[in-house]
């Protein structure tokens, strides 16, 4: 995800003056990412295991769904 917002933020120029790069709004690591954007929304992402259960989201992507365990998806 890292590596796409990344290369749309060159492709957009704009969508990255949106984006709150400050220290501790928007996190990026190896496994997991977090974008604030300044009108207060985020793009952020998850891991479909027992722990995400119940968590509210907007929208969701699946890759690789055969290793995804359908119950907890």
């Amino acid at each position: 995800m890292k590596d796409k917002v990344n290369e749309i933020c060159i492709l957009i120029p704009s969508l990255k003056n949106e984006i709150d790069w400050r220290r501790g709004k928007t996190l990026e690591g190896k496994d997991y990412c977090k974008y604030v954007f300044k009108s207060g929304s985020t793009l952020d992402n998850i891991a479909a295991r027992e722990s995400s259960r119940g968590k509210r989201k907007h929208g969701g992507l699946v890759e690789e769904c055969v290793g995804v365990d359908g119950q907890i998806l």
